[in-house]
Formats: structure tokens, C-alpha cells, sequence
């Protein structure tokens, strides 16, 4: 299942703006990596440029060494899934329909039972016949990420997963994506809240601006939090896990 991800000079300029500027990094079979920058950063505009959704950027993405741009979009579904940060207004079917469009990409008879393992992942089975706008802000994201786990892809992109979630959905959403690293499926989380997400022990993609400001683990990027985002960090060491919070004060 997993794949070697290669992103080679990525560009992308909209109305005369850079938005990404020759971002070059390499993801291997299996990783886990967490892509941080502050707001503007062009974190969504990356996971955007590789599903093909911004096909207009100069540079190459590869996956185990094919050009993105010479995938049909059913073999795009087939390798990437992907989970926004909020999903189109103008898209408001029901649950059971939103999931089998997530299948559309596959054949054979396996449908329903993996339609039915997804919300099941998600703990959203009871949720079928509801609209999704209807759904409050943290089941839909749950229902996202179980349409992006239909897809049966080998590389999940989410994007802040947790924004909306509470803390006992946040911890099943670690768990879920530890049981996915399990069966080497690259994954890629976009995250301003990242401290869940230490338990993984994932790679980091930092983007400052548009362009490619640190890539390592979190031991090396944890010192250059302060740089990157313009404010001071404390951390904090518990389980043998780091914690780094933003501090300020607040003038009395």
C-alpha cells in the first residue's frame, strides 16, 4: 500500500501572488508527517496542488515515481484521499449518498461493506439518512474522514481533522490514524493544534510564506516554533511526549 510521495520545485502563483514558491520535499513509503505554518502559509494551496484540484502549478508531485498529471481522476481517488477543512455549502445530500460517491472510483461488490467499516471507524453509523448540513461541525468532519477512508486510498490528506472535534473524538481520530500508519498508508495532517498528533512520532513539513521553511522531526523543528510563528512557546514533557503551547500575557 504505500507509496513514496516526491514534490519537486512546486509553484503556484494566483493573480500575480506566489502562493507556493519551489517547495521541494520528499515523503517515503509510510509516513506520517504533520504540515504546520501559520495562517497564509499555503498548507491547504499544497494538499489542493496534489489532488489535482490546482492543476496550474509548475514543478512535479509524484507518486512511486509517476506524474501526477497523468492520472485519470479515478486513479487520483484510487491514491489520494483527501478531507477539507470545511465542505462545500452547495453540497448537501445525505450521509449514504455523500459515502457511496466516495466509491465511485472502484468496482466489484465490496461497497456497502466498506461504506459500512468507514462509519464504522468513524463511530458515525447512526448517521445514514442525515443531511450534512444538518450534522454539527464535528460529525461532519467524521463523516468526511470516513468518505476519504471509502476511497480506500493509499495517502490521506487531512486538513485540521480536528478543528472541530471534542477531546474524546480527537483522541479516536489519533487512534484511527495510528491504526492506519499500522498498514503503512502515507499520511499527511495539517495541524495548528499539533500536540495530539505527537503521539504518532511524525515527520514535519513547515511552510512559512509560501515557501519550505524546515523539514525534519519534531525534536529539530521544536526549537524553531518561535521563528516561524512570532510568538513565544513553552514546552512541556509528559509519557515521554513533548507538548508546546503558545505564551503571552495579557496586559491587567
Amino acid at each position: 500500500m504505500a507509496v513514496k510521495v516526491q514534490v519537486e520545485g512546486l509553484t503556484l502563483v494566483r493573480g500575480g501572488r506566489p502562493i507556493l514558491s519551489d517547495v521541494t520535499f520528499q515523503w517515503n513509503p509510510g509516513d506520517t508527517t504533520i504540515l504546520i505554518g501559520p495562517n497564509g502559509a499555503g498548507k491547504t494551496s499544497l494538499l489542493r496542488c496534489m489532488i489535482g484540484m490546482h492543476a496550474d502549478y509548475r514543478g512535479r508531485i509524484h507518486f512511486d515515481g509517476r506524474d501526477l498529471r497523468s492520472f485519470t481522476p479515478r486513479q487520483r481517488a484510487r491514491m489520494i484521499g483527501y478531507v477539507p477543512q470545511v465542505l462545500d455549502t452547495d453540497f448537501n445530500v445525505d450521509v449514504k449518498s455523500f459515502m457511496a460517491s466516495a466509491r465511485y472510483a472502484h468496482s466489484g461488490n465490496r461497497h456497502s461493506a466498506i461504506i459500512k467499516e468507514s462509519l464504522a471507524l468513524t463511530e458515525t453509523t447512526h448517521l445514514p439518512d442525515a443531511f450534512l448540513d444538518e450534522l454539527s461541525g464535528g460529525e461532519r468532519s467524521r463523516v468526511m474522514i470516513a468518505a476519504a477512508l471509502a476511497q480506500e486510498p493509499k495517502v490521506l490528506l487531512l486538513d485540521e481533522p480536528n478543528a472541530h472535534l471534542d477531546p474524546k473524538h480527537t483522541a479516536d481520530l489519533v487512534r484511527l490514524l495510528s491504526r492506519l500508519h499500522g498498514q503503512n498508508m502515507n499520511l499527511v495532517v495539517v495541524a495548528h493544534d499539533w500536540n495530539p498528533f505527537l503521539a504518532l512520532r511524525p515527520q514535519v513539513l513547515a511552510l512559512s510564506r509560501g515557501e519550505l521553511f524546515h523539514s525534519g522531526n519534531w525534536e529539530t523543528t521544536v526549537n524553531l516554533l518561535p521563528e516561524l510563528y512570532g510568538c513565544a512557546f513553552t514546552e512541556w514533557h509528559a509519557s515521554d511526549q513533548s507538548r508546546s503551547y503558545p505564551t503571552f500575557e495579557i496586559d491587567s
